[in-house]
């Protein structure tokens, strides 16, 4: 009669041990079914920008830092906008541009005086998503365009003309990480204020520089 409860326990057990053991071949089985390369990019971090920044001071008194490894382009032949600032790397396909030009007209024939008034006037920026954000401590918008070329803008009115940054997206990665750098460095200064008719400088950031 004593032997029924043994039997009924050792049974109890060995359904245990052949349940633990279906879990954990399945487990091993699933973790090994994904392939390798997937399971790196699920904990991939983007690829990191340049940890050395230089400072492009601009002849229109406006400032950012940007990887010292990036290639930028001042456009001197261009003669219709007051800013044209380009950034390129050869290793990341994209760009990031720095425009400053004369407000348009809107639909309505007035001229924009805002950065919203300037979107609504730009017929391929109809369907892009819109958001409110600071540049420079001026407010601005945010505006991300996906369409067959995925670009993001930030835009700002300023001292009487229309400021945006142009990011062509194409490593999206490492130019939505220039973006950020350039629009948290940005320093605006009023076009009053700038005598110099150069056409801009760099110079290297001294992260330990002390103020007097």
């Amino acid at each position: 009669m004593q032997k029924k409860p043994i039997i009924a326990v050792f049974i109890a057990i060995l359904v245990i041990l052949i349940g633990t053991g279906v879990w954990v071949w399945k487990r091993k089985f699933q973790t090994s079914a994904i392939p390798s390369s997937l399971q790196e990019t699920s904990v991939k971090a983007s690829p990191n920008i340049s940890q050395n920044f230089v400072t492009w001071k601009d002849q229109l008194n406006f400032s950012f830092d940007y990887p010292q490894d990036a290639k930028i382009d001042k456009h001197d032949e261009d003669q219709d906008n007051y800013a044209h600032v380009e950034l390129t790397q050869k290793d990341h396909p994209g760009s990031l541009i720095v425009w400053a030009k004369d407000p348009p007209k809107s639909k309505t024939g007035k001229i924009v005086t805002s950065a919203m008034e300037w979107i609504d006037a730009q017929d391929d920026l109809k369907d892009a998503l819109v958001i409110d954000t600071t540049w420079g401590e001026q407010k601005a918008k945010k505006v991300k365009v996906t369409s067959l070329k995925s670009k993001f803008y930030v835009v700002a009115y300023y001292d009487g003309l229309i400021y945006y940054i142009e990011t062509d997206l194409k490593d999206s990665d490492y130019w939505s990480a220039v973006s950020e750098k350039v629009v948290s460095s940005f320093a605006f200064t009023p076009k009053a204020a700038s005598a110099d008719e150069g056409g801009g400088e760099t110079q290297a950031v001294d992260e330990e520089e002390v103020v007097e």
